[in-house]
Order: C-alpha cells, then structure tokens, then sequence
C-alpha cells in the first residue's frame, strides 16, 4: 500500500500546505458532494471503481489518494489505462500504468486504439476522436468489470480550461458549467462519472505527488501548439491573467454558478415536462403546444431541447440560432409548418402539438392516413372518413377576395376552382406521376421529387391522401394546390376543401 513519506527537508515545508488540499478535496467529495448528487443507489463499499489512469499527475495522484485516504476497499478498485495509438510514448506508459497498479496491488484493464485513423473517418478532431474513444473504452470496461462508477483525474485547470474552451466555440449555461463532479454517462445513465479532484489545482496537485514521492509521466502532447487545449493553457490564459490574475478563480466560480442554475433550470423541465407531454412512440413525441406555450421563455427553449435530446444521439448540440428558429415556428408557425433541427429531428407544428419525428418516423395520428385502397369519391358538398381518425370534406362556396384566398396560411385547408376540375375523388400515390403545384409557373415536377422536397417521412407517402379528378392531381392534402386548379380573378365558383382530425 502506497504511503505519503514525512517532511524531511525544509523545502518540503513549503509544500505542505499544498500536498494537504488534495487529500482535503477528496475527502470532502467523498462525504459532501456524492451523497448529495442523488446517486441511486448510492456508493457502497461493495461497489467496484474504475479509475482512469493516464500515468500523469492528476490520475495517479488521484488513485495514491484514494489509496491512502482508505476511502473504498482497494480490492473494488480497478485500474484501466487506454493505449490511443498516437504517442510514440504510448507503449511505454502502458507498461508505466500496468507496473503501477501490480505493485500496488491493484486489478489492471487496458485497450488500444487508433484514434488517428478514427479521427478521419468521423471528421473529427484528434482530441475529439480521442475523448470519444476513451469514455467508449471505460464504458466497456466498465460493464465488464461490473463497476458503476468510473473515475478521472480532471482538476480545477482543466474545468478552467473546458469553460474558456466552451466561451470561444459558442455556449449556454449547459457549456458555462464545464465539467460536473458527479455526473451520469449520457449513453448510459447507468454508470457514473466521478471527477473528485475537480477543485484541485494543477499545483497543488504536483505538489501531492513530489510530496508523496510519486513520479508521474510527462505527457510530450502537453506542449503541442497544435492542440486547442493547449494553446489555451500556454497562451490565452497567460494574455487574461495580464487583465485580471483572479481569472483562474473566476472561470471556476462562474462554472460553479452556471452548475447550480443549470440545476434547477432542469429540475424546473422536468417538473414541467408531465404538464406539456402529449403522446410518444418508437422515434417520435408530442407536446401540448398551448401548454408549452404558457410557460417562461426558458423553459420553452430548454424542453424544446429536451425533446429533441431524447430522439437524438446523446451527443446532438443546439445552438441557438437553430432552437430560436424553431421555438419562433412552434409559437406563431402554421399548421403544417416544419423545421429540421439537429440529428436530423422534424419538428412539425399541428393544431394542438408540436410533433417531433426522427428520421424515417411517422407519428401514428399526426397525419391522415388512407386506409382503403381504392379512390373515395368526394361528395361536393360532403364529407368522407380517410382513416387514421382523419376527415376530408368539400363545399361549394361563393368566390371571396382572391387576396384573401392567397394570404390563406392554413396547410390543411384549399380553395379551387370549381369549373377547371371535374369530379373528385381521393387516391394514394401512382408510381411515376407528376404535377405543377402552385406557385412554379406551370412547371411540372415528379410527385415523388415534390414528397422528397416537403419531407413527407417515407413511411407515409404510400397512404398520403391525394385529392385528384380524371385529369390528375389537384391537391397534395396539407402541402399544395396544382397550379391548373388555382382560384383566378375570372373564378366563378369556389370548392373550399377542408382536412382535419375527426
């Protein structure tokens, strides 16, 4: 068992303070923070921990700590180390972590990978192919060492660090909090994420290990100017320390503050969610647009980001501009308005609900359906079942003010010219049809292509109910008029036809 040596010098002395706030920190976290972030269940001496061993200074100082403090049974500590196939070093602190953790008695897990070639393959950034990589290796390792808990090694300059980071490329509150100390994997809200060293500052940090006479490896990558990160640390924030010296400490205290309110903003959606939820299926949810609508500006967003996160990938961002866009198309958008939001989720406004559908979903009930085979012929005036709880109907009507007709913002209602059709009927698709719709000068276009364009989901187009007569299409219910039925100055008499859920 690893042991903190005694002082034995006077320069030793002037570290001492330093080599205790370590120990203090974790000590702290053990007792304050984790029972307090509503770990369920919460951490027993029966769990095992995988702690996240690079060879560096903040995780083995991390795992001596954890050592020496006997805060958890050393045998339900597992080490595990990832070889990211990049460093010419890499074997070699490979073997530096391995040898650790056998004289110390501690079980040992590694993987290698090549994050160069991940790296190209998904057009990322080397550091973003390698942190991927490296929370999919200790997911994994995780479930196969049966450990819910997984630790690293992350300190006070890092969270500094990530939040400037997170300031530059753009960010909300969420980004402002940088990184948590106890936290849920977002692919696997089973496991836990532990950062206990996460108010550690880097100094005191090699203080702890020169006092505890522990020789971590120097990572070389630290130095390249390459690497976002890095240039950060080497001369961003040596530049804001010449404005501010306190900048350190207050990027910390502002991801401290961002965290709490983050917090309650969340606890606040959830709170809020059961009042707005309206119905969900495999790839698709509703919300009670009224209801969602009543509710302060930042819960609208945050629940607008909810719904997207939970058809999403875990990784999926929003930004602004996109969820402003889409909040402004749900609150005063047209039934039957659309908006493609990231992971390619539509959002689709409709009369009561804000539909959110991932790719090639249909909401069961969002859109009309036809459930015969055969054309229905359309009474005019009258009314017929289409299916899927869905009614067509059709009336003859006196002409309006052409205007008025025009500036008609509702998709599922259409005005024609009764004497430039004949009979109606309605009908599913006829493999290779085209038509002109309205507002292309007469231009034909395949139906298939027009579908493609208003992102009809592909599971529907089958079953979209088509208003046509002898001559062809007429209307594409809920998306456009043909343009030879159009309503003109010389229109006599008017057929308003009208969809809608029964």
């Amino acid at each position: 068992m690893p042991n903190l040596p005694a002082v034995t010098s006077p320069r030793e002395v002037v570290f001492l303070s330093m080599t205790k706030e370590l120990p203090q920190a974790i000590l702290t976290f053990w007792q304050q923070l984790l029972p307090e972030a509503a770990v369920t269940p919460p951490l027993s001496p029966a769990d095992r921990l995988l702690v996240a061993v690079s060879g560096g200074a903040d995780s083995l100082a991390l795992l001596h700590a954890l050592l020496t403090q006997q805060l958890h049974p050393p045998q339900q500590i597992v080490v595990a180390h990832l070889n990211h196939g990049w460093r010419p070093t890499a074997a070699a602190e490979a073997e530096f972590v391995s040898q650790t953790a056998h004289s110390w008695g501690l079980p040992y897990v590694t993987g290698a990978v090549d994050a160069p070639a991940f790296a190209r393959a998904q057009a990322l950034s080397l550091e973003a192919a390698s942190r991927q990589l490296r929370y999919q290796f200790l997911q994994t390792m995780a479930r196969q060492q049966q450990a819910r808990f997984i630790l690293t090694g992350h300190q006070a300059d890092d969270q500094v660090e990530t939040v400037l980071h997170n300031l530059l490329r753009g960010t909300g509150l969420t980004g402002l909090r940088g990184m948590l100390p106890v936290s849920q994997l977002a692919d696997a809200p089973d496991l836990w994420l532990l950062r206990p060293l996460l108010a550690v500052s880097r100094q005191a940090i090699d203080a702890y290990c020169r006092a505890a006479g522990l020789q971590p490896l120097v990572d070389p990558s630290n130095q390249d100017r390459r690497f976002l990160r890095n240039r950060l640390r080497a001369e961003l924030l040596p530049l804001l320390r010449q404005y501010n010296q306190q900048i350190d400490r207050h990027l910390h205290d502002l991801a401290t503050i961002a965290a709490t309110e983050v917090a309650f903003l969340e606890a606040a959606a959830e709170s809020a969610w059961p009042g707005i939820f309206a119905a969900a299926g495999p790839g698709w949810l509703e919300l009670r647009r009224a209801a969602w609508q009543t509710l302060p500006l930042a819960l609208r967003r945050r629940l607008l980001r909810e719904a997207v996160g939970r058809l999403a990938a875990a990784d999926t961002e929003i930004g602004l501009a996109t969820i402003e866009q889409a909040r402004r198309l749900a609150e005063t958008g047209e039934v039957g308005a659309q908006s493609l939001l990231p992971g390619s989720i539509l959002l689709t406004v409709a009369y009561e609900t804000l539909a959110f559908t991932a790719p090639d979903t249909a909401v069961p009930h969002q859109a009309p359906q036809l459930s015969a085979a055969e054309p229905i012929p359309l009474p005019l005036p009258g009314q017929i079942d289409l299916g899927n709880g869905w009614q067509l109907a059709a009336q003859l009507d006196v002409p309006t003010e052409l205007a008025a007709i025009r500036q008609n913002l509702d998709a599922w209602q259409a005005y024609l010219d009764a004497d430039r059709v004949d009979a109606l009927f309605v009908r599913g698709r006829i493999s290779g049809e085209s038509f002109a719709p309205l507002g292309m000068d007469g231009r034909q276009t395949s139906l298939k292509a027009f579908m493609n364009q208003r992102r009809i989901p592909a599971a529907q187009r089958a079953a979209w109910p088509l208003v046509a007569d002898r001559n062809g299409l007429v209307w594409v219910v809920g998306h456009r008029l043909a343009d030879r039925a159009k309503v003109t100055p010389a229109t006599r008499r008017l057929i308003r036809l009208v969809c809608q859920r029964a």
